[in-house]
């Protein structure tokens, strides 16, 4: 079960990986955000509510950004309307963002995660992720890594022990062909029984 579990977990960082370092070298020659906006008509109000979601990658970095603001002067709507839109941007326009800064911020090296206000008519509230894929990539390299340098090892190990080397399972007292998974057992001879300890 552990292995198993193990393998989906190194697969799914193998696909990370591999996104990671797509995105990242496409985030080096355009810097691209999609976004996601509904409106929803007035409730109780004079203006529409409006919802976003979006996601992007520019010049090494990785964006994702969730929130919503009233629609301010722009006139009320009538039925919930929803819109996908590509749009161009770089780090210097996420970073000159009008918005306060609230508490809630965290800084480190390649990672900025802040929850923004920005007053006026739209009065737009929400969070905000950003993470460099110098983080991303190792992160994700580290399960491949050390099957790659493990891979080699297991199967020696099941034969020092007398062990199945397809399945592991303990082939001491069997010998040709594994009673698990009906492997044939390339040992010359099983390993010995550990001697029985003292009565």
């Amino acid at each position: 079960m552990r292995r198993t579990v193990f393998h989906i977990l190194n697969l799914l960082s193998i696909l990370l990986l591999i996104a990671s370092v797509a995105l990242c070298i496409y985030s080096l020659f355009e810097g691209q955000i999609l976004t996601r906006q509904v409106a929803y008509p007035p409730s109780g109000g004079a203006s529409s509510q409006i919802s976003a979601l979006g996601a992007g990658v520019t010049e090494g970095w990785g964006t994702l950004f969730w929130g919503g603001f009233d629609s301010g002067s722009i006139a009320p709507i009538e039925t919930r309307v929803v819109e996908w839109e590509w749009s161009s941007t770089s780090m210097n326009e996420i970073n000159s963002m009008e918005v306060d800064l609230q508490p809630q911020t965290v800084r480190l090296p390649g990672i900025l995660l802040y929850r923004f206000t920005s007053g006026g008519p739209m009065s737009l509230t929400g969070w905000m992720i950003t993470i460099h894929f110098g983080w991303l990539i190792p992160l994700f390299s580290l399960l491949p890594t050390y099957w790659l340098l493990n891979r080699h090892k297991e199967p020696r190990r099941r034969a020092k022990l007398g062990l199945c080397l397809a399945c592991g399972y303990d082939l001491r007292g069997s010998v040709g062909v594994c009673p698990e998974c009906g492997a044939i057992s390339t040992s010359k001879a099983p390993a010995k029984l550990p001697p029985a300890p003292d009565a």
